[in-house]
């Protein structure tokens, strides 16, 4: 068959070379009339600011697709332009710690330092719920380091007390400083994740609304609310908590998760 037909023959006949093309072209196709539909649906009460950001970050698409159309988020974006008017126009512009609109390739040429921060915040949003993430309880962190912490335990153990009974100072020295990395290594482990506000005493045992990952997402965006308005927002948070998740989350619910990070 292939001598007779040759490869380009045999590629032609059984369509390996042009389907894939085909599908291709197909799904791109249709990715563009989506974006295109989408961009054109987002309601006029959507700051452009935030429309622009929208259209430049990929990430979080199911996220944002809800905080751009659910009639909720009205209010939202009217209460983060009045919180923006406050806002210090250069100590805004410092943080680079923002999704500042330059970042994504976008002029703030002629835009208001509160449609900026409107933009900031729909970015910081859909990039902390887009990327997966893990919930960590006291507990599960625990397990990771106790190995840390007990082969530092066996490593002084041993400079201590020779298993054969006769002390060798370089072993010795060799032992302790193990140990000092253990220690070293499973402290770093235990503050980086003690730090993140995924991080929680315990967990709730629940699913839906209150399970581990919904908290720590609540937290996370109340950390990000605070970093670019100053402060946590409670009710705006829970309205766009339970928009961005699709849960029922009130504002007595969101102070209570937050609770301990107002002291950060």
């Amino acid at each position: 068959m292939l001598s007779r037909l040759g490869l380009g023959g045999f590629c032609r006949s059984s369509n390996l070379t042009t389907q894939p093309i085909k599908l291709f072209r197909l799904r791109r196709g249709a990715e563009a009339i989506m974006h295109a539909s989408q961009a054109e649906s987002i309601p006029d009460w959507v700051p452009e600011s935030v429309r622009n950001m929208a259209r430049a970050i990929e990430i979080g698409k199911r996220f944002g697709r809800r905080l751009l159309t659910d009639n909720r988020m009205k209010a939202v974006w009217r209460e983060l332009q009045a919180q923006g008017k406050n806002l210090d126009k250069d100590k805004f512009a410092r943080d680079r710690s923002l999704e500042h609109m330059e970042k994504w390739g976008l002029s703030t040429l002629g835009v208001s330092v509160a449609d900026q921060a409107c933009a900031a915040f729909y970015g910081y949003a859909v990039i902390e719920l887009g990327v997966p993430k893990i919930a960590m309880t006291q507990s599960a962190l625990s397990k990771i380091i106790e190995p840390w912490r007990s082969a530092a335990k066996l490593c002084r153990w041993l400079a201590a007390d020779s298993p054969t009974g006769r002390p060798n100072e370089d072993i010795e020295k060799a032992l302790l400083t193990s140990a000092a990395y253990l220690d070293e290594g499973a402290d770093f482990i235990e503050n980086a994740n003690r730090s993140k506000p995924y991080f929680l005493p315990r967990s709730t045992g629940k699913r839906g609304v209150g399970d581990d990952l919904t908290r720590g997402y609540v937290r996370a965006l109340a950390l990000g609310t605070r970093a670019i308005f100053g402060k946590f927002l409670y009710g705006t948070l829970a309205t766009t908590a339970s928009v961005a998740l699709n849960k029922s989350i009130d504002r007595k619910t969101v102070e209570d998760w937050c609770s301990d990070l107002r002291s950060r």
